[in-house]
């Protein structure tokens, strides 16, 4: 059986290097749709993606929407540990890769099945 439901909220940090950093941690259990991030005024290509934590056979998923309503998943230029379509950002475990989708105005994560789980997603870019 899943773990409930959750809607964990994502932290959006600008860094003094002149990147931004989403990220989603520690509180994503088995379903779950984590809180959207804006990620406006980045630098075309430079947005990458890190998946960890404690997996319990969940899927994570990075998604993005230019409404901030209809997600789709991500894809990837390259990563590791990639299920599914081989270039959808969907990972069964840890992993990391280049984002080839970096031109929505909205990301989230979620997740899907898994028990035990606690799976964390780092999402990072350039600003411009």
């Amino acid at each position: 059986m899943a773990d409930a439901a959750t809607t964990p909220k994502p932290t959006l940090t600008k860094t003094d290097d002149g990147y931004l950093v989403a990220s989603w941690a520690g509180a994503l259990n088995g379903v779950a749709t984590g809180g959207q991030v804006c990620m406006s005024r980045i630098k075309p290509g430079s947005m990458s993606l890190q998946v960890g934590g404690t997996f319990g056979s969940a899927t994570a998923v990075l998604q993005g929407s230019n409404d901030g309503t209809n997600f789709v998943t991500c894809r990837m230029a390259a990563a590791i540990a990639i299920a599914g379509t081989p270039d959808a950002a969907s990972f069964t475990a840890a992993g990391a890769g280049k984002v080839l989708d970096d031109a929505f105005r909205f990301y989230r994560m979620s997740t899907s099945g898994g028990t035990n789980s606690a799976v964390t997603m780092l999402l990072v870019a350039m600003r411009d």
